[in-house]
């Protein structure tokens, strides 16, 4: 049922405002860090993009930033077991989105229009769930290599 919520022809109209509010938290509330804005990027491309995005390697092991190259997710998964990655990923998309529902929480701005911080609420387990099978389509492939 919840994968009615993203029929396809409003898939990229619904995306784009989700990422936009996701966007506009990072920014406002102090928390603009690179590799959020990143991140933020990524998870968006996971869900729009027919492949993975080609994002530059970053100097910290960031494996949310690092998958999105094909050939150090093959060395990944050479590496690791495909479920140790899918869980460190997994992992990231929480802490990522539960921050954002906090802030979303306390954001005067948001709450002040019910109908929008009733979408963003209700999208942001959906939007998980997405980014969870586009990972674990992508790293389940990789574990029969």
């Amino acid at each position: 049922m919840q994968d009615d919520l993203l029929l396809p022809y409003l898939r990229k109209e619904v995306l784009e405002g989700y990422f936009e509010i996701c966007r506009y938290f990072i920014v406002t509330k102090n928390y603009g860090k690179e590799e959020d804005q990143i991140r933020l990027s990524y998870y968006k491309s996971l869900l729009l993009a027919d492949t993975l995005p080609d994002l530059p390697v970053r100097n910290r092991l960031d494996l949310e930033i690092i998958a999105a190259e094909k050939e150090v997710k093959l060395q990944l998964a050479r590496t690791y077991s495909s479920d140790f990655i899918i869980h460190i990923i997994q992992s990231g998309i929480h802490v990522f989105f539960d921050q954002m529902e906090r802030y979303a929480a306390i954001d005067v701005k948001l709450r002040s229009i019910p109908e929008l911080y009733a979408f963003f609420t209700s999208m942001t387990p959906i939007i998980i769930q997405k980014v969870k099978d586009v990972i674990q389509q992508e790293f389940g492939e990789l574990n029969a290599v």
